[in-house]
């Protein structure tokens, strides 16, 4: 006779991880790393599946309730990655009645907020949401976390520069993502900083509405945090926020015709590299701590997050609850094992920094600095 696990699943059987966007750019990612673990069995769904992958093809409809609670009740994943974003958080929702668990890698800090608010919900549940699971943010927060450590745990301000490769092909909605913030109405009005790119030289980088920057203030109780994005190319990146962000400019990028020339242009351009670049510099009464972590294309460094952090919950290691990559000290020193795919650190540690706590349930709105 053969004994079930606590999951309905037989002894020994692998644990089914639903990969929701898996045929896009990060998602496949993540599904081809999760499939070389003999104890995970991949699921992939999308709204259209097609069974070309080697992976089990699932419809999944992330605006139809009622879709994804029947997908779950199916197939019984132990962890769902979205790679998609859901901004009412009612993919969630739905995953946390069913008591399944979620890695996220939405970099919408709306989506963020929304699904903060679910924790409750989560811990009654036994749910684990990890959130902040990519570059930026993700190891922003990692990268902000360690540095905070290294001044004792507190510091007045934290700057994060990411520098992305001009030649990397970015996805669609990473580009809308990148004119959304261009077009920000009080944009124009940011200030740009010249930075020391570990690696790369002097670049100016600009500051974007990344969603670290509101849960870093609270997960590190950082009073002030500003994140900065610049291209690899001086040039490139003084003609997309400076040309961007005049009249012109912005009237180009608001057209249809525009947001489609710059996402046709995403890895065709003949400058630059693939490269990215995550620089924290965190400052505390005069003292400062710089770390940082450099590797090839962004877009596969988040999908290699995301299967790590989705090993991690489905092995049992985030409690219940609403979390940030950087409060979980365990699964940080499990990241080191992406320099075995070239993605380089310096100075990684698993220092908890007051992490013990899920994110409360309290709404605050979003800013960006």
């Amino acid at each position: 006779m053969i004994e079930a696990s606590p999951q309905g699943r037989a002894e020994g059987e692998a644990q089914p991880i639903l990969v929701v966007g898996g045929s896009g750019r990060v998602g496949s990612i993540a599904a081809e790393r999760l499939a070389g673990d003999p104890r995970l069995s991949v699921l992939v769904g999308s709204r259209h599946p097609s069974q070309q992958g080697p992976h089990t093809a699932v419809r999944v409809d992330v605006t139809d309730p009622e879709n994804v609670r029947d997908v779950l009740r199916r197939w019984r994943p132990s962890v769902v990655v979205l790679c998609v974003d859901v901004p009412d958080g009612s993919f969630h929702a739905v995953c946390i009645e069913e008591g399944v668990s979620v890695v996220d890698v939405t970099a919408s800090a709306e989506q963020i907020s929304n699904v903060e608010a679910l924790a409750p919900s989560a811990r009654k549940r036994g749910a684990s949401i990890v959130l902040s699971v990519g570059v930026a943010p993700g190891l922003t927060n990692v990268l902000a976390r360690q540095a905070v450590s290294a001044l004792g745990g507190h510091a007045e301000a934290v700057d994060l520069t990411v520098m992305v490769g001009a030649r990397e092909e970015h996805g669609a909605e990473a580009v809308r993502w990148t004119i959304d913030g261009i077009l920000e109405p009080d944009a124009a009005h940011r200030s740009a900083r010249r930075v020391d790119v570990p690696g790369i030289g002097r670049r100016t980088a600009h500051d974007m509405p990344f969603a670290d920057q509101v849960s870093l203030r609270r997960t590190l109780g950082v009073p002030s945090v500003t994140t900065r994005l610049c291209l690899d190319s001086r040039v490139l990146t003084r003609l997309l926020f400076s040309f961007g962000r005049s009249r012109l400019g912005r009237r180009m990028l608001r057209s249809r015709a525009g947001r489609a020339a710059l996402t046709g242009a995403s890895g065709r351009l003949p400058i630059g590299g693939e490269d990215f670049v995550v620089l924290a510099e965190a400052e505390h009464f005069g003292r400062r701590a710089t770390c940082w972590v450099r590797g090839r294309s962004q877009s596969r460094a988040t999908g290699l997050v995301a299967a790590l952090a989705a090993r991690h919950v489905a092995r049992g290691g985030a409690p219940a609850g609403v979390w940030h990559l950087d409060q979980l000290p365990a699964l940080l020193s499990e990241l080191a094992e992406l320099e075995n795919d070239g993605i380089v650190f310096d100075g990684l540690s698993a220092t908890p920094c007051d992490s013990s706590r899920s994110i409360r349930a309290e709404r605050r709105p979003a800013r960006t600095a």
